[in-house]
């Protein structure tokens, strides 16, 4: 925990994939970026050709040619 936030966990494979857990919902999608709340953070991943490849409860994978993680 982080100042009494859970922190979500992070996954990143290479450039081309990125699992995130403690997803709470996602703010925005196009396929240059998504943008997702975890427990009071905003991250943002950027990049090229991006899908969200699942979500399933609170577990998002994200694929495409990842270009950089933001923590808003």
């Amino acid at each position: 925990m982080l100042y009494g936030i859970e922190t979500p966990h992070i996954e990143i494979e290479k450039n081309h994939s990125v699992s995130i857990e403690g997803v709470k919902c996602i703010l925005e999608y196009d396929d240059s970026s998504v943008k997702i709340e975890c427990d009071g953070i905003e991250l943002k991943i950027i990049g090229d050709e991006i899908e969200i490849n699942s979500m399933l409860n609170d577990r998002i994978e994200i694929c495409g040619k990842i270009i950089s993680l933001e923590f808003l």
